[in-house]
């Protein structure tokens, strides 16, 4: 085999602190986001998950020289279906050698169990299955529940509804930055990634969106609060800006205190109470 000519892959199948009472969570799939490894087969296996969007998730498999990029594969609950169609040339014939294969992951609240079912030019290769574990992996669950949030007496109607990832509040950062009379802004900055700004008056509250592995406070998990010319200061957040069904998500607690706001919760009506 001298030359990978062509790959088809297709798959088939199918985000501070404010805590809340419990109901049905499901799955918070981003968070599988990341290099999964195993070292006990005697081979180097490797996954790495690029991206989940909606029900499918785009990621890469390597068990030794063998590799494969697989997009679109299905999400459904634990379970992701992915399958590849790859064409190799064997040196004589471009189209000779034929790799096909299905790659099922079961995604646990621990490691992500990954099935592999090879097939060499129609041969069966079995089905092979390998533990994957992340190091820095954090199992989060979202609840889609309905919690409302008032800001000075009015109740919000965003587009996206709040969520509860891990029994804290997310916010549409849109929706509750302009009820606080904030203006959004967007940039992408080198080496850090994408930046969503608000701005009220004099201060500036910056989030960054992308984990580019910078520094430690250029991401996810922090939130920089400046006011007019002064240097701005980094405040940790107990639970990272996300992005869910394509709107970025803020612990509403985080923002609506760093413009001086008094937040409260209403457990029996699982309201936010938010006041200026």
């Amino acid at each position: 085999m001298k030359k990978l000519l062509s790959i088809i892959l297709t798959c088939v199948l199918t985000l501070s602190t404010m805590v809340i009472p419990a109901s049905a969570d499901e799955i918070y799939y981003p968070c599988y986001v990341g290099t999964w490894t195993n070292t006990d087969s005697g081979n180097p296996i490797k996954l790495e998950i690029y991206s989940v969007s909606g029900n499918s998730m785009d990621f890469y498999f390597q068990y030794g020289q063998f590799a494969v990029n697989i997009y679109n594969a299905s999400v459904s609950g634990t379970k992701v279906y992915g399958k590849y169609h790859e064409v190799w040339d064997d040196g004589v014939n471009w189209d000779n050698y034929v790799i096909d294969g299905t790659i099922t992951l079961d995604l646990g609240d621990s490691c992500i169990w990954l099935y592999w079912h090879p097939y060499e030019n129609g041969r069966d290769g079995g089905v092979r299955s390998y533990q994957m574990t992340n190091g820095g992996f954090q199992y989060k669950t979202v609840k889609s529940d309905t919690i409302k949030i008032v800001v000075n007496g009015q109740q919000l109607t965003p587009e996206q509804e709040p969520i509860i990832v891990n029994n804290r509040v997310m916010v549409p950062i849109r929706a509750i930055s302009e009820s606080l009379g904030a203006d959004v802004s967007w940039e992408d900055v080198r080496k850090i990634g994408r930046v969503v700004g608000i701005t009220k008056g004099s201060r500036y509250i910056g989030f960054c969106v992308d984990d580019t592995g910078y520094k430690i406070e250029y991401s996810p998990n922090y939130m920089m609060i400046r006011n007019g010319d002064s240097e701005g200061e980094f405040t940790a957040l107990d639970a990272p800006v996300m992005i869910y069904n394509d709107y970025t998500l803020v612990p509403v607690r985080a923002v609506s205190e760093a413009f001086d706001a008094n937040v409260s919760w209403d457990g029996d009506t699982k309201t936010v109470n938010i006041s200026e």
